[in-house]
C-alpha cells in the first residue's frame, strides 16, 4: 500500500470503479481510498459487469462513455442480474449532464448521476450514504 493511504478497515464499504480514462481511474480509486473505502478498478463495461459478480461491491461508480460497452447497459446488466435487495447502489460518474441524459441514466438503474468533474466531498457523501440505503431509497 503506498504511503500516506488509509487503509481500508476490515468492514469497510467496498466500491468498485469502472473508468476507461487510466488517469480519471486511478485518481478517483485514490480518492476513495483515502476515505477509507476498499477500492478496485478496471477499464470497461464488460470487465466492469465481471468485476461486479465476482467481488460484490457495495457500489459501482461508472463513466456511460465507456468504448467496449456503456455504462447505461452495464447498469442494466447489473440491475438484472441482482436481486433488489443484493444490488449494488450504482452510481453514474459522467461527463453526460444534461437533463434528459439524467434521466437515461436514472432509467437504465442508476441510483444516482454525478457530473465530472465530481466534487470529492458530494461522492464521499453518496457511496458513505447511500450503500446502507439500499438501491432506489
Amino acid at each position: 500500500m503506498p504511503r500516506g493511504t488509509v487503509a481500508p478497515l476490515p468492514s469497510a464499504r467496498r466500491i468498485l470503479v469502472i473508468e476507461d480514462d487510466d488517469d480519471g481511474r486511478e485518481a478517483l480509486c485514490v480518492l476513495l481510498e483515502s476515505y477509507g473505502y476498499a477500492v478496485r478498478g478496471v477499464d470497461g463495461g464488460q470487465a466492469g459487469v465481471f468485476a461486479t459478480l465476482a467481488w460484490q461491491p457495495d457500489a459501482v461508480c461508472i463513466d456511460l462513455g465507456l468504448p467496449d460497452m456503456s455504462g447505461l447497459m452495464v447498469a442494466q446488466v447489473l440491475s438484472a442480474a441482482f436481486d433488489r435487495r443484493r444490488r449494488p447502489f450504482l452510481v453514474a460518474v459522467t461527463g453526460y449532464g444534461s437533463p434528459e441524459d439524467r434521466q437515461r441514466a436514472l432509467a437504465a438503474g442508476f441510483d444516482v448521476v454525478l457530473v465530472k468533474p465530481v466534487d470529492p466531498n458530494e461522492i464521499d457523501a453518496v457511496l458513505d450514504d447511500g450503500p446502507a440505503r439500499g438501491p432506489n431509497s
